[in-house]
C-alpha cells in the first residue's frame, strides 16, 4: 500500500487562463480571420482584443495571486512534514511494511531463546471488538479515540493491530512525543489530506496540561481543540488515536474549586484539555489480562517461546512479562548504591513535579541525597547513568530503567526519562517515601522551567515544608509577577509587609505595588494598614485612590470621604452618598447624588430615583426626569428603572415611543404591561413587528382564552404562529393540545412535522387503548436515538408484557431499552437476566452501576468491582464511592485504599477526602501523618483540624507554624 506525502501545487490555472487569452487574442488580432468570427466586424476585433487581453491578465494575475497565498499558507505544514518525515519519502500506511510498531511505540518484547525482532502473536483483547468497531465507525466520518490503562497491559499493540486490520489504507503521521505542532500545522493547511490516522501514543505529552512540556528548539507546541475539531471535520475521514495512563487521565479532567462561580460549581483544572477530551473523544479501559486472554495467550505459546514464559510468570501478568517488566525490576532490585540513587532521584523528581527532562547536572545533585557512601567527584555518576542506559546486552534491549532523551537533531542527549513502567510502579511504591534534604536543595536551585517550579513549590506545600516552599516563593517571584503576588500574599498573612512589598516591587511600579499590597493587607483583615498605604499613592495614582475609597466606606469612615468629596474626588462622593443611604440618611445623601447625577454619572441617577420615589407620585416625576438624562445616553439599568415608572397608562406614550426607538428595557415593560391588561391587538402588531417579548406574552394571553369560540380563534392563531416559526406559540399550542387531550390536533402537529407532539401523542393512544399504533409512533424516534421517545417505548412494552421485543432493542444497541429491561426483570426478581442485559453496556456508567449493585446483591464483588473499575479509575466519583463501599464491605480495605490512594495521587478532590477518611477510620492518625509526606491534596489541613479534634491543639499549631523539616539524607 502507498503512503501519501504532501505536494506544493503547481499554478496550472493561471498558465491554463493566459495561454487561452494568448490565443484569443492572436485569433481576433490575425488578418484573415477563422469564417465563424464573420458575425464580428474587422474594426471591432483590435479592440476586443485589446479588452480580452487586459482582462484575461487580470484573471490570471488574479489566480496566481490567490494560488501564491494558498502556497504561503501551506508551506509551513509541508516543511514541519518534510522534517519529520525526514529521508523517508512519504508518510507510511498503517497497513504497510513500513509502519514500523516500534516507531509507533509499541513495546519491544524482552528476548528470549531463540532471539529475534519480531513481536510476539498478538492475543486477542476482551475489549478487541468495543475498540474496533469505533474505529469501524470512524473510517467514513473521523473520530478519536483513547485507550486507558496502566503502562504496559498492551493499549499500544492493541491499537496497533486494530488500526492496521480496520483502516490497512489510512496513512499513518506520528508526530514526536510533544510535538502537537506538527498536528496543528497539518489541520491548518488547506492541502487534501489522505485517508489519515493521527497516532498520539502517550497523549498527555500533546495535551495542554501538567505533562506537556514546551521545546521551542524543536518547535513542540500543545495540541489545541480547533485543530481537533477541523481535523475530525476534514473532507477526507482523519482518525485521531492515543493512549493514557488512569491517573493521567484523572489528573487532566480534575476539577477544582471556582471562587468566582455564582452557582458554586468546580472549574475544570486544565480547561484546554478537557476541551479536547470532550472533543467527541470515545475512551475505552484496557487492562492486564483476564483469564480468558490468559487461555488464549496458552493456546498460542507454542508459535513463540516468549508467550508461553510471560504465562507461566507467576509475578507478572503476560503483557508486563512480554514487555519486560521482570528485568527492569530486577536491574533496579538488583542495581548498585549508585544506579539506585539516581533511579530514585528521578522518580521522585517527577514525583514532586518536575516534567522537564532531568538534566544531567540536576539528576546528579539530586542523586546524592540517597548516596550511602562517600563520593567526591561525579565519576560515580557516569558510571551509573552509563550501565541504567544500557541496551547492549542482549536481556536488556527492551528493559533500560533509564532513557536518554536526545535533541532535535539526535545528536546530544538533553536529559533522562525513568521507562514507564519503573516510573509507574516505584511513583507507587514510594509515594509517601520523604525526600531529603539535599535533594531538594538540588531540585530547588537547578529548576529552570517556572511551570516545574510551582509544582515544585505546590508539592513542598502539600507536604508542610514551609522553608522549602518560602525559598521557591522567592525565586520565582524574581521571574514572574504572579509568582511575586502569591508570595507577597503569603508575606502579608506572616506580618512581614515590608518584604511583601520589596516583593511587588520587582515587578509592579509605585505606586501600583503600594495599592496592590493594600488589597492584599485588606484580604487579610488589616485595613488600617491598608489604608494608610494607600492614602500615601492616591494622590499620584487613580486605582489607588479607587481602591482608598472602597477601603473607606467599607470601614465606615464617612467624614473622611466627605472631605475627599469636597476636595472634587467624584468616587469618594458616590461612595459616601452609597453608605448614607444604607444608613437611611436618605436627606444627607440626596444632595450628593443630585450633584453626580448633574454631572453624568448613571449609577447615581439610579440611586437618587430610588430615594425619590419613596416620597410618592410627585417623586416618581422627579425620578422620571432624573434618569432620562442616563437612559438616553444608553445605561442600561437607568432604562430598566425609568420603565418602570413610564408603565402607568398616563406615560405609556413614552413608554412605547422608547420601545419603539431601540429600549429593550422599554419594550419588555410595555409588553408585560399590555398583557396584564389584556390588549391582544396591540401586542399582535408589537409580535407582528418582530418584538420577542410581545410574541411571549400574546402566545400567553391566547392559551388563556379558553371560551367557546374565542377559544377556538386562539387555537387558530397560535397554530398559525407556531406554523410561522413562532417558537413560544409552538410551545404553548403544543401544552394546550396535550391538556386538552386533542388527539387529533396532535396528529395533524405530529404530520406537521413537529417531533415534539410524538411522546404527548402516544402517551393519549396508549391510555385509550390504542397500543400498536403509539408503539408505531415512538418506535422511529427510538430508532434515531431519541431517549425519552426510546424510555416512553421501553416503558410500553414493558407494560404491555412484550420484554422479548425490548429485549430485541436491548440487543441491537439502545442502551434505554437495556436499562428499563433490567429494572424490569430486577422488579421480577430475575437479578441473573438484568445482569446478562446490562453487561454489553457495562462501559456507560449509570448501566455499571446498575450492573455493579446486582453483582453485590448475590455476592459476585469481585465482578462487580471490574465493572465499575474503569469509571474509577476515569475519574467518575460516584464509581470510586461505590467501588470502595463494595470493597470495604467485603473486608478488602486494603483494595480500596490503593484504588483511593491512585485517584487521589491524581489530584482528585473527592477521592483525597475519601481516602483520608478511610485511612483515618482504618489506620489512626498516623496514617494522616503518611498522606502529608506523600503530598496528597489536602491532607495537611485534614491532619491539623484532626489532631485539634483530637485534643492535640498545640500540635497542630506548632505544625501550622512550623511545619516539617525534610530528613537530612536517605528516605525515611
Amino acid at each position: 500500500m502507498g503512503g501519501y506525502r504532501p505536494r506544493v501545487r503547481r499554478a496550472l490555472a493561471p498558465l491554463l487562463v493566459a495561454a487561452g487569452c494568448a490565443a484569443a487574442v492572436a485569433v481576433l488580432a490575425a488578418d484573415d480571420a477563422p469564417g465563424w468570427l464573420a458575425w464580428c466586424p474587422a474594426w471591432l476585433r483590435v479592440p476586443l482584443a485589446a479588452a480580452l487581453g487586459a482582462a484575461g491578465a487580470w484573471w490570471a494575475e488574479a489566480l496566481a495571486t490567490g494560488h501564491q497565498a494558498a502556497v504561503e499558507r501551506d508551506q509551513p505544514a509541508v516543511d514541519r512534514l518534510g522534517e519529520h518525515l525526514g529521508r523517508r519519502a512519504e508518510l507510511p500506511g498503517i497497513g504497510s511494511p513500513g509502519a514500523d510498531p516500534l516507531l509507533l511505540r509499541v513495546h519491544p518484547a524482552a528476548p528470549t531463546e531463540p532471539p529475534g525482532g519480531e513481536l510476539p502473536p498478538f492475543v486477542e483483547r476482551d475489549v478487541g471488538d468495543r475498540v474496533r468497531q469505533q474505529l469501524r465507525g470512524a473510517a467514513t466520518d473521523g473520530g478519536f479515540l483513547v485507550l486507558v490503562g496502566n503502562s504496559c497491559v498492551g493499549k499500544t499493540r492493541l491499537l496497533y493491530e486494530a488500526t492496521r486490520e480496520v483502516l490497512p489504507d489510512f496513512a499513518v503521521l506520528a508526530p514526536d512525543l510533544g510535538d502537537g505542532g506538527l498536528v496543528e500545522a497539518i489541520a491548518d493547511a488547506s492541502f487534501p489530506l489522505p485517508k489519515l490516522v493521527v497516532w498520539l501514543d502517550e497523549l498527555q505529552r500533546f495535551l495542554p496540561g501538567p505533562y506537556f512540556v514546551p521545546d521551542e528548539r524543536a518547535g513542540h507546541a500543545p495540541l489545541s481543540a480547533g485543530a481537533v475539531r477541523r481535523l475530525l471535520q476534514a473532507p477526507t475521514p482523519v482518525v485521531i488515536v492515543g493512549t493514557l495512563w488512569p491517573e493521567y487521565f484523572s489528573e487532566l479532567r480534575a476539577t477544582e474549586p471556582d471562587p468566582e462561580s455564582a452557582t458554586g460549581l468546580p472549574k475544570p483544572r486544565y480547561p484546554q484539555a478537557v476541551d479536547i477530551l470532550d472533543a467527541g473523544v470515545r475512551h475505552i479501559a484496557v487492562h492486564s489480562f483476564s483469564r480468558a486472554e490468559r487461555e488464549a495467550a496458552a493456546a498460542l505459546a507454542d508459535r513463540d517461546p516468549r508467550l508461553g514464559q510471560a504465562v507461566a510468570d507467576p509475578d507478572y501478568n503476560v503483557t508486563e512479562s512480554l514487555a519486560g517488566a521482570p528485568q527492569l525490576m530486577r536491574r533496579y532490585r538488583q542495581a548498585t548504591d549508585a544506579q539506585k540513587a539516581v533511579l530514585d532521584a528521578a522518580v521522585d523528581a517527577r514525583r514532586l513535579g518536575i516534567r522537564s527532562p532531568l538534566t544531567g547536572e540536576l539528576l546528579g545533585a539530586a542523586a546524592r541525597g540517597y548516596l550511602t557512601a562517600h563520593h567526591p567527584d561525579d565519576t560515580w555518576f557516569d558510571t551509573a547513568v552509563a550501565e541504567l542506559t544500557s541496551t547492549a546486552r542482549r536481556d536488556d534491549r527492551a528493559t533500560a530503567p533509564l532513557i536518554e532523551l536526545l535533541s532535535a537533531d539526535r545528536r546530544t542527549v538533553t536529559g533522562y526519562a525513568v521507562a514507564d513502567y519503573l516510573l509507574q510502579q516505584l511513583a507507587r511504591e514510594r509515594r509517601a517515601d520523604r525526600v531529603p534534604a539535599v535533594t531538594w536543595q538540588a531540585l530547588v536551585e537547578r529548576t529552570e522551567d517556572d511551570i516545574d517550579a510551582y509544582r515544585l513549590l505546590r508539592s513542598a506545600e502539600d507536604r508542610m515544608l514551609y522553608r522549602i516552599a518560602e525559598d521557591l516563593r522567592f525565586r520565582r517571584a524574581a521571574r514572574s509577577r504572579r509568582a511575586a503576588e502569591d508570595l507577597a500574599r503569603s508575606l502579608v498573612r506572616q506580618g512581614r509587609t515590608a518584604e511583601a512589598l520589596q516583593a511587588l516591587r520587582v515587578h509592579v511600579p509605585e505606586p501600583r505595588a503600594a495599592g496592590r499590597l493594600a488589597e492584599m493587607l485588606a484580604e487579610a483583615g488589616r485595613a488600617d494598614e491598608a489604608a494608610e498605604l494607600l492614602r500615601d499613592g492616591a494622590e499620584l495614582d487613580t486605582h489607588a485612590a479607587s481602591r482608598l475609597t472602597r477601603l473607606l466606606g467599607e470601614q465606615g469612615h464617612l467624614d473622611e470621604l466627605r472631605s475627599r468629596a469636597a476636595a472634587g474626588d467624584q468616587d469618594a462622593e458616590l461612595e459616601l452618598a452609597k453608605h448614607l443611604k444604607l444608613a437611611g440618611r436618605y436627606d444627607e445623601a440626596v444632595p450628593h447624588l443630585r450633584r453626580l447625577a448633574a454631572a453624568g454619572v448613571a449609577i447615581a441617577a439610579v440611586r437618587l430615583a430610588g430615594i425619590l420615589t419613596m416620597r410618592g407620585p410627585e417623586g416618581d416625576e422627579e425620578a422620571r426626569q432624573v434618569l432620562r438624562p442616563a437612559a438616553d445616553r444608553g445605561d442600561a439599568t437607568a432604562r430598566w428603572h425609568l420603565s418602570s415608572l413610564l408603565e402607568s397608562k398616563e406615560h405609556r406614550d413614552e413608554l412605547r415611543t422608547r420601545a419603539d426607538a431601540g429600549d429593550l428595557q422599554a419594550a419588555d415593560r410595555l409588553a408585560t404591561a399590555l398583557g396584564r391588561e389584556g390588549r391582544v391587538d396591540e401586542l399582535r402588531q408589537r409580535a407582528d413587528a418582530g418584538d420577542a417579548k410581545a410574541r411571549l406574552v400574546l402566545a400567553g394571553l391566547l392559551d388563556r382564552q379558553d371560551d367557546g369560540a374565542g377559544a377556538d380563534d386562539a387555537v387558530a392563531e397560535l397554530r398559525a404562529r407556531a406554523d410561522a416559526g413562532d417558537e413560544d406559540a409552538r410551545r404553548i399550542l403544543n401544552v394546550r393540545l396535550r391538556n386538552n387531550r386533542d388527539i387529533d390536533a396532535l396528529r395533524d402537529r405530529v404530520a406537521a412535522g413537529d417531533a415534539d407532539c410524538v411522546r404527548p401523542l402516544a402517551t393519549l393512544l396508549a391510555e385509550r387503548g390504542r397500543t400498536d399504533e403509539a408503539l408505531a409512533l415512538l418506535q422511529p424516534p427510538a430508532d434515531d436515538g431519541h431517549t425519552l421517545a426510546a424510555h416512553d417505548l421501553a416503558q410500553l412494552l414493558i407494560r404491555l408484557d412484550r420484554l422479548p421485543e425490548l429485549h430485541r432493542r436491548a440487543d441491537s444497541g439502545d442502551r434505554t431499552a437495556a436499562l428499563q429491561l433490567a429494572n424490569a426483570y430486577t422488579e421480577r426478581d430475575r437479578p441473573a437476566d438484568a445482569a446478562e442485559v446490562l453487561r454489553p453496556y457495562a462501559a456507560d456508567k449509570v448501566a455499571a452501576s446498575k450492573l455493579a449493585r446486582l453483582l453485590a446483591r448475590t455476592d459476585r464483588v469481585d465482578e462487580a468491582v471490574e465493572v465499575l473499575r474503569p469509571h474509577a479509575e476515569a475519574g467518575d466519583e460516584s464509581a470510586i464511592e461505590e467501588t470502595t463501599s463494595l470493597l470495604r464491605k467485603a473486608g478488602r480495605t486494603d483494595d480500596a485504599l490503593a484504588l483511593l490512594r491512585v485517584r487521589a495521587d491524581a489530584r482528585l478532590p473527592y477521592a483525597a477526602h475519601r481516602l483520608l477518611d478511610t485511612l483515618f477510620s482504618a489506620r489512626g492518625i498516623e496514617a494522616l501523618y503518611e498522606e502529608v509526606h506523600a503530598g496528597t491534596e489536602d491532607a495537611a489541613e485534614y491532619l491539623l483540624n484532626t489532631l485539634t479534634r483530637e485534643g492535640a491543639a498545640e500540635e497542630a499549631d506548632r505544625l501550622r507554624t512550623e511545619g516539617f523539616e525534610p530528613p537530612p539524607r536517605g528516605p525515611l
